[in-house]
């Protein structure tokens, strides 16, 4: 019995240490992920940017990759992915998810400074104040057809520069030059930003359209007489040929419609662009974060199930919307497959047993006096330890270091072979603790329960009567020490 007590309390100290260590070791891991993540700024956004749960172990692989497998629960890192050019998402399920279109934020014209109205309030009843006031609106139309021009202008520029700099990003990502793209993608922004929005330059023709209105009113209520007829001719001539033409650029013109469709592209653009910046529009510390997607992959507790999650990417290609078309989408074959395995294992092997095994029988011993001898009981077999093999069921409790370690709950149960002068063969049981190497190996240690077999009634060295032709056997369980060294199906 001290000798089990002694054997306990050596397992139990290796049990606590071992314990010991492995929570030193998570926190070492968890401690350094905290400074890689505080290093390289991250942020919690969905599926945006590197992995953020801790208590998941960060598994990164390339998107154009298909069938890796990886052992979860895992937070799975697609990168380098061109999320400027690309709407991409990636989930655990099939789906297509059309991006955000900028349709729906698209005004139909800017909004616009009002042209003065004419002095007065009144129209003029004259020829004369009516002169005037038709070459204020033609040179006022002039000069917003001159401005509006340049506006459209600068819209094309600016929009063909983007995209060109949109379609040569792909080799930039996949080059790895973030620092610099991003640098690009700041300036890019700030002429975006110059030329849309509140910055637009180009104004519909609403205000000059009112003041067109006014004269030709007026022109209406003036009386032609055969002095004037030429003049009033000529006037309505004017009038008839500037509404023509502020018609074309007035509130819901053809031409308005495409300023506006190519004002709004701008805007989303910008915020598109802003998405890779800091608030502020500032570098972020990290670029190469701002290229990366991830989808968190936990293995929930589940009771003997075995499960498989293939991870996917959804990716939209941005670049139709520069003319107008809706936004291509394709879903890409699964990049990784996180496998949750079964919390519970069996194995098998040998275990060793400390409670000691004998065997009695019958021995001839010589007589003290001399003479003859006599009968007395005593062993045949004696052994101190005893390999029994076995088969071990094990649930896992806590693993470690990318799975290749884990503390289990064990139960084994063995066939103890013995002959009959031993108490014949039984069952003995190991409950105890296991370590597992690489899921394959497992090393317990715990407290063996077998049968121990006693001579009944007699003791050893005492003399056989003669009515008693083999040893008599009792047995009882007894618990001592055990360990185990078992393997899982190859």
């Amino acid at each position: 019995m001290r000798s089990f007590s002694l054997w306990a309390s050596v397992v139990l100290f290796f049990l606590s240490h071992l314990l010991a260590a492995a929570q030193e070791h998570s926190a070492r891991d968890s401690n350094t992920r905290d400074r890689t993540r505080l290093a390289a700024g991250e942020t919690d956004a969905s599926n945006a940017g590197p992995c953020t749960d801790r208590k998941l172990a960060r598994y990164r692989a390339s998107p154009n990759s298909t069938g890796e497998t990886v052992e979860g629960g895992v937070c799975a890192e697609a990168a380098p992915v061109n999320t400027l050019r690309n709407f991409i998402y990636i989930s655990t399920t099939i789906t297509q998810t059309a991006g955000p279109s900028p349709g729906s934020i698209f005004p139909a014209s800017g909004q616009l400074p009002q042209f003065s109205r004419l002095p007065g309030g009144q129209p003029p009843l004259t020829l004369e104040e009516l002169e005037p006031l038709v070459q204020q609106a033609e040179a006022a139309l002039r000069m917003r057809q001159d401005d509006n021009r340049a506006a459209a202008s600068k819209l094309e520029d600016v929009l063909a520069r983007l995209k060109e700099f949109i379609v040569h990003s792909d080799e930039r990502v996949l080059g790895g030059n973030f620092k610099s793209l991003v640098t690009d993608i700041e300036r890019q922004k700030e002429a975006v930003d110059s030329a849309s929005g509140d910055n637009l330059k180009w104004h519909n023709t609403d205000d000059i359209l009112k003041n067109i209105h006014s004269p030709q009113n007026a022109l209406g209520n003036i009386a032609v007489t055969s002095a004037t007829q030429d003049r009033v001719k000529v006037l309505k001539s004017r009038l008839d040929d500037l509404e023509s033409k502020a018609l074309q650029q007035a509130s819901g013109s053809d031409q308005a419609k495409v300023v506006g469709v190519k004002n709004g592209l701008l805007r989303y653009w910008s915020g598109v662009l802003g998405s890779f910046l800091e608030p502020g529009d500032s570098m972020p510390k990290d670029p190469a974060t701002k290229f990366v997607v991830h989808q968190d992959i936990p293995c929930p507790t589940v009771f003997n199930v075995n499960r498989e999650t293939a991870v996917k990417l959804t990716v939209g290609d941005r670049l139709p919307f520069f003319d107008g078309q809706l936004m291509s989408t394709q879903i890409r074959d699964a990049f990784v497959i996180v496998k949750c395995t079964s919390p519970f294992s069996l194995s098998a092997g040998v275990a060793f047993s400390f409670i000691e095994q004998r065997e009695f029988a019958i021995q001839p011993t010589p007589a003290p006096s001399g003479g003859t001898t006599v009968n007395k009981f005593g062993y045949s077999s004696r052994s101190s330890i005893n390999p029994v093999p076995l088969a071990m069921a094990h649930m896992r409790i806590y693993e470690w270091d990318k799975h290749r370690y884990a503390l289990h709950g064990s139960f084994g149960v063995g066939v103890n072979v013995q002959g009959t002068n031993g108490g014949g063969s039984s069952a003995e049981y190991l409950p105890g603790l296991s370590l597992s190497l690489f899921r394959t190996m497992y090393l317990t240690a715990g407290v063996s329960i077998a049968k121990q077999a006693d001579l009944a009634g007699f003791a050893v060295n005492a003399e056989v009567p003669a009515t008693v032709t083999s040893p008599p056997i009792r047995t009882s369980y007894k618990a001592g020490a055990g360990f185990a060294i078992t393997f899982t199906k190859p």
